[in-house]
């Protein structure tokens, strides 16, 4: 069947985003926040570019009654697309207990044993949780801390990949401290677009194509100014740019 994507708003920073129409869960582009697709308040769509485009029409903050009306529009095709809410799981922690060292490596044991050679989606993580007897919710939030702390990175938005210690989680960081997560993922996928490209491609149409994989303007950008710096890609021409 051929795949379709869900736009929707970021609960947490109030911009909005898009994935895999079959997605539970992604990573805000904008806030860094680990976020539920919620199925009900989503526009379904069939391309990713039409995706990436509405999203920074809705983000221009001109068009948000078109949103209103697209989901509306959406329910029934979501019906048929989307599956069930999954049943919530009971919870399996004592009340009394911290964000304990306890959890912690429960969680660090999850991503060494699941997400090491490959990466995996946040929905695996999910059912994942009642084996290793965590709340996702809980899970989404050290999720979060672990990618700042460049424990874990995120090849999209909607996976992880573990690249840590076995003492990961334990340090606090700084709020003003870039998100490491967002920066080494798009490393992987602006260096990956660049290699499948025969031609320099500009600075527009490498930001066009990173929002097609869940990177916003300001990230991929970024990333150019890293890779350019460090050598890992090349300026043939003022304002092209390709792999070495």
């Amino acid at each position: 069947m051929k795949q379709v994507y869900a736009i929707f708003m970021c609960p947490k920073c109030g911009k909005y985003t898009f994935s895999p129409a079959g997605q539970k869960t992604r990573l805000c582009g904008n806030c860094g926040s680990i976020i539920k697709v919620d199925p009900t308040k989503s526009q379904i769509v069939n391309d990713p570019r039409e995706a990436s485009m509405l999203v920074r029409k809705y983000n221009a903050g001109k068009d948000a009654k078109s949103f209103l009306q697209a989901v509306e529009a959406s329910q029934k095709e979501l019906e048929k697309l989307l599956p069930k809410e999954s049943v919530k799981i009971d919870e399996l922690l004592e009340e009394e207990e911290t964000i304990s060292s306890s959890r912690i490596q429960r969680l660090t044991l999850l991503l060494r044993e699941n997400c090491i050679k490959e990466p995996i989606s946040f929905d695996q993580i999910e059912e994942l949780c009642t084996k290793y007897k965590l709340d996702f919710e809980w899970v989404k939030e050290r999720l979060t801390q672990l990618g700042k702390e460049g424990n874990i990175i995120f090849p999209t938005p909607w996976t992880v990949k573990y690249i840590g210690t076995a003492d990961s989680g334990y340090t606090a960081i700084s709020k003003t401290t870039k998100p490491q997560m967002q920066i080494k993922g798009a490393s992987k996928a602006l260096t990956k677009i660049l290699t499948q490209s025969k031609e320099p491609l500009t600075e527009k149409e490498i930001i066009q194509k990173m929002e097609i994989v869940g990177y916003n303007a300001e990230e991929t950008q970024e990333t150019l100014k890293k890779l350019h710096k460090s050598g890992e890609i090349i300026e043939p021409r003022p304002g092209y740019y390709h792999t070495v």
